[in-house]
């Protein structure tokens, strides 16, 4: 029970620690100031500010995640529209067709790439959209 309660206190450590060094990093980007004090600004920023960054954070969370999702069901439908042969019945390509007994294991696996793919594409949207809300509400409190 003890280790469980510390692995838990830990867990919620890692996660502020990752979010405060997140924060101090775009400080220390946008103003050029060391990183204690980039740390200490966004960090008393972000506590003025908590009830809009909870709202900016889960929204903009639900967002990507909703681009993550239209662009993996995009690319699972084209993938399956392909493999099962309905491409070259609509659109006249030379394309050579691939004759697959079962054809939903590329599917997945081409859908999961294409989630982790948009992923790592979303997370630097996702640090974009920090970087001008620190920026903008530094520049409110000024």
């Amino acid at each position: 029970v003890v280790l469980c309660l510390c692995k838990c206190c830990f867990w919620c450590l890692e996660k502020f620690m990752k979010f405060i060094n997140r924060n101090a990093y775009i400080f220390t980007a946008i103003y050029g100031s060391n990183f204690c004090k980039s740390a200490k600004e966004s960090f008393s920023l972000i506590l003025r500010n908590m009830v809009r960054v909870a709202v900016l954070d889960k929204v903009t969370d639900f967002l990507l995640f909703l681009g993550k999702i239209v662009i993996t069901s995009t690319v699972a439908l084209c993938s399956f529209w392909y493999f099962s042969g309905g491409l070259s019945e609509n659109v006249p390509l030379d394309l050579a067709e691939p004759k697959l007994n079962y054809y939903f294991v590329p599917v997945i696996v081409i859908s999961i790439g294409a989630y982790f793919i948009a992923s790592c594409f979303f997370s630097v949207y996702a640090m974009a959209v920090d970087t001008l809300f620190l920026a903008s509400w530094w520049t409110w409190r000024r």
